[in-house]
């Protein structure tokens, strides 16, 4: 873009606003500029370029504000974590999705781990599980965030290491997000994922 370009589409992104914007709605877009970054890259370039979009949980629909409300449930029950997910983003459900994992900021795997340990029998490679894979995830708890998953018992079968799936744009959950589903699902059926496979 030309540099007089910059501050004449900014006033037109203003302009374009709705006015009747709720406030909770606002917030979320101030909380979270890369999504809006996202939101509005999807406007503006080729079909073919697109990302794909994050919306605010309150533009989702009611299975979704749902099951948000039961991961407030799971950390106020479980952790004595008072959170709400009303203003955090999720990416658009695919088809093949079923369940949601939200994660709340600054949650950390040693925190996860302790807690799915009191509920059941657990064992791990490291004491420090947080310092094992500093630097080795997708995503962060450095803010509120929520992924689609598949949601089966089993693991999917991907004959493919991390590093491959994620050259052609697959994403896996990180060990913490394993570890709080893995939580949350013993706690609601009193029985554990991946009991044939291993997740990878």
């Amino acid at each position: 873009m030309k540099p007089g370009q910059v501050r004449e589409l900014d006033c037109a992104v203003i302009k374009a606003l709705p006015e009747d914007i709720t406030p909770d709605l606002a917030q979320g877009w101030i909380g979270n500029a890369r999504a809006l970054k996202k939101v509005l890259r999807q406007a503006l370039l080729p079909s073919a370029e697109q990302p794909q979009v994050v919306l605010p949980a309150l533009q989702h629909d009611a299975d979704t504000l749902a099951q948000l409300e039961s991961w407030e449930r799971h950390y106020r029950d479980e952790f004595g974590m008072m959170v709400d997910f009303k203003g955090i983003f999720i990416p658009l459900r695919r088809d093949w999705t079923k369940r949601l994992i939200a994660v709340p900021q600054g949650m950390m795997c040693n925190i996860a781990f302790a807690k799915n340990y009191e509920m059941f029998p657990a064992w791990r490679w490291t004491d420090d599980l947080d310092a094992a894979v500093k630097g080795r995830n997708d995503r962060e708890p450095g803010r509120h965030y929520a992924i689609w998953i598949r949601g089966g018992v089993e693991p999917d079968e991907v004959d493919m290491t991390a590093n491959q799936t994620g050259a052609i744009g697959l994403s896996g959950t990180t060990l913490l997000e394993d570890l709080l589903m893995e939580g949350k699902y013993f706690r609601e059926t009193k029985d554990h994922l991946n009991k044939q496979k291993i997740a990878r």
